[in-house]
């Protein structure tokens, strides 16, 4: 069983096609995408058609979710989360994109999925962390680069996550951060960002996980792929209306992170 996990994509199309590229070439028995598929980058109607192209199971992350606010939709998991007023222009930008019936059909897309991939329900599909939508769960405190801009989850708070959950996978993003780490026979992947990552002394590269089950358990390789993130920036950069001064800003700290 060869597993491949995408997170993170936020509207980079240049990005998503050079990973499923990637993907293709190692030919998965089954993909996952984690949420957070659409916002930020300016071809969100680009990359939900790729993924349609593409046989996958999916989960919604924050962005979906917020989108669906801008419908009326009520998401508690949002209620004590505020990404700012630049993200919630992009929201907006992207509604206007997409349309209300494409946004509409993110309501099919569950927060959390079980799946049965070595064992019957072994695997767990989330975008924060269990039971949660936007509470992450980020790299081991002394693992990866260190800096004020590299959350740690120590291991109480990664143990407490854990409480209670029966899969011995659980896949999770949000973070924009590769994570692998174990506890007490369970195994948590996230598999970076496709569209942009925050970690610290970056590799600009889209990132994807590639998980494949052997007779001593799942074994993780994080794969690393090239696209032209300079045209990605400036067709994200172009996009942005005049006038939507925060807007910019935000997206401004993220392109730091590409080219």
């Amino acid at each position: 069983m060869r597993l491949a996990v995408l997170a993170d994509i936020h509207g980079n199309i240049h990005a998503l096609e050079a990973v499923l590229a990637d993907v293709k070439e190692h030919a998965p028995d089954r993909i996952a995408v984690l949420g957070d598929s659409v916002v930020k980058f300016a071809h969100n109607r680009a990359v939900l058609d790729a993924l349609d192209a593409v046989p996958h199971v999916g989960i919604a992350g924050n962005m979906e979710r917020g989108m669906q606010t801008l419908l009326g939709d009520a998401c508690p998991d949002l209620t004590a989360y505020d990404p700012g007023e630049g993200a919630l222009i992009l929201k907006r930008q992207a509604l206007s994109e997409l349309g209300e019936a494409r946004v509409a059909r993110f309501r099919e897309l569950p927060s959390e999925r079980s799946l049965s991939l070595a064992a019957r329900d072994d695997t767990l599909l989330c975008h924060g962390s269990p039971g949660h939508l936007t509470q992450a769960l980020y790299p081991a405190p002394g693992a990866g680069p260190a800096g004020p801009d590299q959350p740690r989850t120590s291991e109480d708070d990664f143990r407490a996550a854990l409480d209670g959950v029966g899969a011995r996978l659980v896949l999770c993003a949000h973070t924009h951060r590769r994570v692998e780490r174990r506890y007490n026979g369970v195994l948590v992947v996230n598999p970076g960002a496709v569209g942009h990552t925050y970690e610290r002394k970056h590799d600009s590269r889209a990132s994807y996980a590639l998980l494949t089950h052997t007779p001593g358990g799942w074994k993780v390789a994080f794969r690393h792929v090239a696209y032209d993130g300079a045209q990605a920036v400036r067709d994200m950069l172009a996009a942005v209306p005049a006038d939507a001064a925060s807007a910019r800003r935000y997206l401004e700290r993220i392109a730091a992170y590409v080219v």
